[in-house]
């Protein structure tokens, strides 16, 4: 994961004094949509946050994630809805956060005989985002779920890593 964060960030080729900086871009506005896309090994994962952003440093809010589920891999499917925190870390025209949360989760038995079953658990999370102007960033983000309030999904159900998008208004 590291090495990825690294490539990501000497791939982009842009440098710092070309774009706006991250903190005053962050504070400049108090909504931001997150549109994501990523593989997991049932196949495509989509997702969708919104942040109310109440400082500069960290913001509050929800998100939904899809995860495909392949029974001939042994995937389970996945759709779920939670609430976060997300403290924000600012260098530049970078910004890495971190994502605490709490999920509902539903989720799609992906082998033979398994059970479908609703989840609660909470989920970690962290990335990294270039801010290519106050409107717009871009960036990669971790995030792992875990199921507490389940009878066969205790533990980790799920871990994605995605690309993404973030719009502030």
């Amino acid at each position: 994961m590291k090495k990825l964060l690294i490539a990501f960030v000497f791939c982009l080729g842009v440098p710092a004094h070309a774009a706006v900086t991250s903190s005053s871009a962050f504070a400049s506005f108090n909504s931001h949509i997150y549109g994501s896309v990523g593989f997991t090994q049932g196949g495509f994962a989509f997702g969708a946050d919104y942040e109310m952003g109440y400082h500069r440093t960290f913001g509050i809010g929800g998100y939904a994630r899809i995860y495909s589920k392949d029974t001939a891999k042994g995937a389970h499917g996945i759709t779920l809805a939670g609430a976060f925190i997300r403290p924000h870390f600012h260098r530049g025209s970078w910004d890495f956060h971190l994502t605490g949360g709490f999920a509902i989760q539903s989720i799609t038995a992906g082998t033979t005989g398994g059970k479908d079953e609703t989840a609660l658990g909470p989920a970690l999370g962290y990335a990294m985002f270039y801010h290519l102007k106050d409107e717009l960033s871009l960036g990669l983000e971790r995030l792992d779920h875990f199921g507490w309030i389940a009878d066969n999904y205790k533990g980790p159900t799920m871990s994605d890593l995605a690309f993404k998008v973030r719009f502030s208004f």
